[in-house]
C-alpha cells in the first residue's frame, strides 16, 4: 500500500473595508473632552457641560442640571454607585445616572478642575492647587500631598 501526500495551497482572499467614523447626534460642534460608559449610560463633557446617550451613544442629551453651567467638564468618572463630573466649578456627583448633579466641592482650594480617577482607595482629582483625594464620595476632599504653587 503506497501512502501519497497532497499538499493543500490555501488562498488568503482580502477584503477592504472602508468604515468611516459617524458623529453622534448631539455632539455637533462641540468641544468633546471626556468620555465615559458605566452600565447602559454613555456620557461625554464638553466645553458646554454633561451629555448622556441611552442608546449606545448613537444620540446624546445635555445632562446637566445642578452641573456647572459655566464652563467644561473635563472629566468623568463612576464608583459603582454615584457618577462624577471635573469641571470649571469643581466636582459634580449624580446618584440618579446623570439626570441631576450636586456640587462636592468641600475642601477644594480652586475650583478649576482638570482631571479626575477613581482608585481602591479613593478618588483622585488633578487642580491648579495640585491633587486632592476623597475617600468619602466626593463629600470631602483633602490635600494629597502633591501641591504646587
Amino acid at each position: 500500500m503506497i501512502k501519497t501526500t497532497f499538499p493543500i495551497l490555501l488562498l488568503g482572499l482580502t477584503t477592504t473595508v472602508n468604515a468611516q467614523w459617524q458623529q453622534c447626534i448631539g455632539s455637533e460642534n462641540l468641544d468633546v473632552q471626556a468620555l465615559h460608559v458605566t452600565g447602559n449610560f454613555d456620557f461625554f463633557g464638553g466645553a458646554s457641560g454633561t451629555y448622556r446617550s441611552l442608546d449606545e451613544s448613537a444620540s446624546y442629551s445635555f445632562s446637566n442640571s445642578g452641573n456647572d453651567s459655566v464652563g467644561p467638564t473635563r472629566g468623568i468618572i463612576s464608583d459603582g454607585n454615584h457618577i462624577y463630573t471635573c469641571t470649571s466649578q469643581g466636582v459634580f456627583r449624580s446618584d440618579d445616572n446623570g439626570q441631576n448633579w450636586i456640587s462636592k466641592s468641600n475642601g477644594l482650594t480652586q475650583l478649576l478642575c482638570h482631571g479626575i480617577i477613581s482608585t481602591n482607595s479613593g478618588i483622585f482629582l488633578s487642580t491648579l492647587s495640585g491633587v486632592f483625594k476623597s475617600s468619602d464620595n466626593g463629600d470631602n476632599w483633602t490635600s494629597a500631598g502633591m501641591a504646587w504653587y
